[in-house]
């Protein structure tokens, strides 16, 4: 009866120890900063994901037809090349189906990236 009793109060005491020296051992080794900051990455990667013309449904991204280049678009691509520079080219967002235009070096790190399939070069 004394040996259960104490062996209940010791599992207790550990499982108490356990949590209290966990909170100081993530304190300690800063993990809980560490978490907290890859949140904050990924969140600004969302942003970054949806700005670019990125979308989180893969069924919408396949329903969406580029085959078919409007007059609009034909006119904007148009007075994009008239103001084209020598270090930039025009892109089509596949997501969204935007024409903008960028800088070489960021056409290059998007291939570097290996992103080139949500985009198309245009120029």
């Amino acid at each position: 009866m004394q040996d259960s009793t104490t062996l209940i109060i010791t599992i207790s005491i550990g499982i108490i120890l356990f949590f209290i020296l966990r909170g100081v051992n993530l304190w300690y080794w800063r993990i809980n900063d560490l978490i907290k900051n890859q949140e904050e990455n990924n969140n600004l990667l969302e942003k970054i994901f949806i700005q670019l013309g990125g979308n989180f449904n893969e069924q919408e991204q396949k329903n969406i037809d580029l085959s078919n280049q409007n007059k609009e678009d034909t006119v904007k691509i148009n007075k994009l090349l008239n103001n084209l520079k020598n270090d930039e080219v025009i892109i089509r967002i596949k997501a969204s189906n935007q024409i903008e235009k960028i800088k070489k070096t960021d056409w290059e790190d998007i291939i570097k990236i290996g992103n080139q399939e949500k985009f198309d070069l245009l120029s």
